[in-house]
């Protein structure tokens, strides 16, 4: 979460910050700042950003997300399984996970 700059917004309001990006080449195709979790726009998103990268393949795609409510929701998660994209939510567990 993001607190939003001066120019326009009132103190305290807060936006959200969704990046997506292939953590091998660093490349960001698709970002968005919104004001709140809203499911469907984040599925639409999602939809959107995956059109623009098209055609790939049927299970190379994968997207690591939090646990925030819209990233977890029924529709990305419906979106996501009709895509054929995998999906992750947690840290790995390994031996030395010490940060």
């Amino acid at each position: 979460m993001i607190k939003l700059a001066e120019s326009g917004a009132s103190s305290g309001d807060h936006a959200h910050l969704f990046v997506m990006l292939d953590i091998f080449s660093r490349y960001c195709p698709g970002w968005m700042v919104v004001e709140g979790q809203y499911a469907q726009v984040v599925r639409d998103w999602i939809e959107r950003v995956v059109a623009d990268q098209a055609p790939i393949p049927e299970g190379q795609l994968s997207i690591h997300a939090d646990r925030g409510a819209a990233m977890t929701s029924k529709p990305v998660s419906e979106l996501l399984a009709e895509l054929r994209i995998g999906q992750t939510h947690s840290r790995p567990h390994v031996s030395n996970d010490n940060p």
